[in-house]
């Protein structure tokens, strides 16, 4: 295997996530929607992935999100990049906030994001020069709060949020939740 295989990103199954894998040198992962048991014992995993960087997760982790976070920040000392949707709840905010405030790049993306989540993470992730929260429930993409917020993100983009659930085209748009 070459030296820059390493760097690519990996797209593992949810049988591939399990306990005996080790991959020292991963520097980036994506993984698709998990089961419960395979969200709950990614935690786990992140120990046997000291170099990882960059981890995108179809779906946040409903239950286990702030010990991932926890183990990233324990485990990986150059992690700086997380790609998820989902609803961001008070303690996924916490724990971005006291376990990731050296995040340089959060995607967030087609989740139910309160207006009081989005600003505490802001606040709470001051390292930020990447920041999506495209297509998002929770909050409006003109809000001068927000934007004001975001205005010393490098790359901040929030286009498309919306504060309630809209009907467009007759269709119930609530934003991938």
């Amino acid at each position: 295997m070459s030296p820059r295989s390493h760097e690519r990103t990996a797209r593992l199954t949810c049988f591939d996530v399990h306990p005996t894998h080790s991959c020292p040198r991963l520097r980036r992962l994506a993984l698709p929607q998990l089961t419960a048991g395979d969200e709950a014992r990614l935690p786990d995993l992140v120990p046997r992935w000291p170099l990882l960087e960059h981890l995108e997760l179809e779906a946040k982790p409903s239950f286990s999100f702030p010990a991932l976070a926890a183990q990233l920040a324990l485990h990986c000392p150059g992690f700086a990049s997380l790609q998820t949707s989902g609803a961001v709840k008070p303690e996924d905010v916490a724990a971005l906030a006291r376990s990731l405030p050296r995040l340089r790049s959060l995607c967030l993306d087609r989740s139910y994001l309160p207006k009081e989540h989005l600003l505490a993470i802001l606040a709470g992730c001051r390292e930020l020069r990447e920041f999506s929260a495209r297509s998002c429930v929770g909050f409006d993409d003109e809000d001068e709060e927000v934007l004001r917020c975001g205005a010393r993100i490098q790359r901040f983009d929030v286009g498309g949020s919306k504060s309630k659930l809209v009907e467009d085209l007759g269709l119930l748009w609530i934003g991938g939740i």
